[in-house]
């Protein structure tokens, strides 16, 4: 059995014995227009420690939709026997996370979880870095340098201008 499969049957084993579980999703696009959606299941455990895992990490070359980000978030809960134990899903403010999640409340509306659309919970950091620059910018204060990426002998670096 590969490494990842080993993993990913621990990672079940472990989450069978969970009542409720909150995931978060966030995604990412590249300059080529693709990108990633990475989703991260969290809880409590039997001794009150709370535990997260990365589930999975999906590429979007196709759409970068609601629709198609529902499909995989769907896919993914139901590979970890999750789909029945969501309560809550935090996402930044995208239009397409919200038409997610009301693709998602429906598909889940027959489960016994009680989940809903109404469960999605806006992630509070994403929100104050949108505020925070609409007053700088209102305030022409200037923000933090870009990143600019430099060749060397080792590879790339990161360095601030």
């Amino acid at each position: 059995m590969k490494l990842f499969e080993r993993m990913k049957a621990e990672i079940i084993h472990i989450l069978a014995d969970v009542d409720r579980v909150a995931i978060t999703v966030d995604g990412w696009t590249a300059e080529n227009g693709c990108g990633l959606l990475g989703i991260t299941v969290h809880w409590i455990d039997a001794r009150w420690t709370y535990r997260e895992l990365v589930l999975a990490v999906r590429e979007l070359c196709e759409m970068h939709d609601g629709e198609f980000m529902a499909e995989i978030l769907a896919e993914v809960l139901e590979e970890y026997g999750l789909d029945t134990k969501v309560c809550a899903v935090t996402t930044d403010n995208a239009s397409s996370n919200k038409r997610m999640m009301a693709i998602l409340g429906r598909r889940m509306r027959g489960m016994s979880t009680g989940f809903s659309a109404r469960r999605h919970v806006p992630c509070v950091a994403h929100i104050v870095k949108i505020v925070v620059q609409a007053a700088l910018k209102s305030f022409s204060i200037p923000t933090a340098a870009p990143i600019v990426e430099e060749e060397s002998d080792v590879g790339k670096t990161a360095r601030y201008v």
